[in-house]
């Protein structure tokens, strides 16, 4: 075919057999994708707005070493309309994988998606020219570990949801409800595995919103989970706003660790906040919380410890007024030419930025 900015050029592919994990081994990066793919295709205008016709195809789809499924793509043309029908499918067909679905509790991918694209006016660059809906019949809950491998260390489960998208030249929008149902979660920072169930929303302009999502560690604890985390249009900060209602409820569960001066095996009942940044986030009681019987929470000071470096969960401080400890910290971070603290060295983790202002109460004894 010819590629050309002339809009009426047209390029032929037939591809057969190509390997995506090879492809995936030249590019690099966090996330290691695999199949095959076969189609034929036509595409056109590239070079301004891309619209392709054909046929799309990836066969035993992977991501970092874990089945998706099969991917089908198909795009048809309707003169009567003047648009691109388009169709994509996610499905982890039983059929043909039936060892992953029996290793994997009999959950799969079951994902549709159906729209088209018209060739955009340029002359009303706000009209309309793509719109997808979602059926998401059935979400293997693992991929959330992929978007947020930061906050997610494990998830297992299903859930099931809809939603659309649709643009302009100059805008786009979408929405989506997912409803989860006993997914299995363990966030990185918590350490603890929760059972989950409630309603989570997505959109563009609220981004995601958790509708009083129930949380039970397995143990008779339980917790409630509401509030939003604004995405800023996807820029590189986030911003929190998030409640939990504790009772009983499994808070913590970390290990020792030389770099995390401060770790624990610790229940309680009460309420928390986190609100601030994905940068700068402030977790807070806005009530003491009343620690169960059995908890153990330790504050190990060894030999070398340099209290006057750390900046990890804890900081030895003389004072509670948490506006002086955040000029004094910007004063310090100027003053040593690093933005985070540690002088050139890697980055604070998510964990690693809070502020904390926490208060216990311990009816009990604690060890």
């Amino acid at each position: 075919g010819k590629f050309s900015m002339n809009p009426s050029d047209v390029m032929n592919y037939s591809i057969r057999n190509v390997h995506l994990g090879r492809i995936s081994d030249l590019v690099g990066g966090r996330v290691h994708f695999a199949g095959r793919v076969n189609g034929d295709l036509i595409t056109q205008s590239l070079s301004q707005v891309p619209i392709f016709e054909g046929n799309l195809t990836i066969r035993r789809a992977e991501i970092n070493d874990r089945l998706i499924g099969d991917v089908d793509l198909s795009s048809i043309y309707s003169p009567e309309e003047n648009r691109f029908n388009t169709r994509a499918s996610v499905y982890t067909d039983p059929l043909r994988y039936p060892d992953y679905i029996a290793e994997n509790d009999s959950i799969g991918q079951n994902l549709l998606f159906e729209g088209y694209v018209s060739p955009p006016d340029f002359d009303n660059p706000d009209e309309e020219f793509f719109y997808f809906s979602a059926s998401l019949n059935e979400i293997d809950m693992w991929i959330a570990t992929i978007i947020v491998p930061s906050i997610l260390k494990e998830v297992e489960g299903s859930s099931s949801g809809r939603g659309e998208i649709r643009g302009s030249l100059t805008d786009f929008d979408f929405h989506a409800t997912f409803n989860i149902e006993d997914v299995s979660a363990e966030p990185v920072f918590v350490n603890t595995r929760y059972s989950v169930s409630g309603q989570l929303d997505f959109d563009r302009h609220d981004g995601l919103t958790f509708n009083n999502m129930v949380r039970r560690d397995g143990q008779g604890g339980r917790g409630v989970l509401y509030g939003t985390v604004d995405l800023d249009n996807f820029s590189e900060t986030t911003y929190l706003n998030l409640t939990l209602d504790m009772n009983n409820l499994q808070f913590m569960n970390n290990p020792y660790d030389p770099d995390v001066p401060f770790y624990a095996s610790a229940r309680g009942t009460g309420q928390a906040r986190i609100t601030g940044s994905n940068f700068s986030p402030f977790l807070r009681t806005t009530q003491p919380i009343s620690i169960s019987t059995g908890s153990r929470i330790s504050i190990p000071i060894l030999e070398d410890t340099d209290m006057r470096q750390s900046q990890n969960f804890i900081q030895f401080v003389d004072t509670f007024d948490l506006d002086e400890l955040r000029e004094r910290e910007a004063l310090a971070r100027s003053g040593s030419g690093s933005s985070n603290g540690r002088n050139g060295a890697e980055p604070l983790t998510f964990a690693e930025r809070f502020t904390l202002d926490l208060q216990f109460i311990a009816n009990n004894p604690v060890q």
